[in-house]
């Protein structure tokens, strides 16, 4: 092999690590966004409701006991982040999960299945009267 080939092949091989280390900070990146979508507590009680089929503002106000405007701001946000479509029929919006969130959180369910009882004790995240007891 001549040293201008293993040049051009080490180049090539350095580019390759760095636009894999590149995408692979993107894929973080948008994963952390991803889950930042699910951290709120009102989005996610949305989010389950979802997960039993398409809803309205109206369905999902009285399903959580949140209010309309605070529904429609959050149903907005997950309709602009692409986690929720949106379909209108005659004056009413239905609104359902994309395709995978509901996988999504039934994969959470399971690992919280096993870590739950860590997971709620969480000295920084966890649910306080857990960490308090823990």
């Amino acid at each position: 092999m001549t040293a201008h080939i293993r040049s051009a092949s080490r180049k090539s091989i350095t580019e390759h690590r760095y636009v894999s280390t590149l995408l692979s900070m993107i894929d973080t990146e948008l994963r952390a966004t991803l889950f930042h979508g699910f951290s709120d507590r009102s989005r996610l009680a949305i989010l389950e409701q979802l997960a039993g089929g398409e809803r309205r503002v109206s369905d999902i106000v009285a399903a959580t006991g949140f209010t309309q405007p605070n529904v429609s701001g959050h149903l907005a946000c997950l309709w602009d982040c692409g986690l929720v479509a949106r379909e209108k029929r005659g004056r009413e919006v239905y609104y359902r999960l994309v395709k995978g969130v509901g996988e999504l959180l039934g994969a959470a369910d399971l690992v919280l299945e096993q870590a739950g009882d860590t997971v709620g004790a969480c000295p920084r995240y966890g649910i306080p009267s857990q960490r308090a007891a823990a």
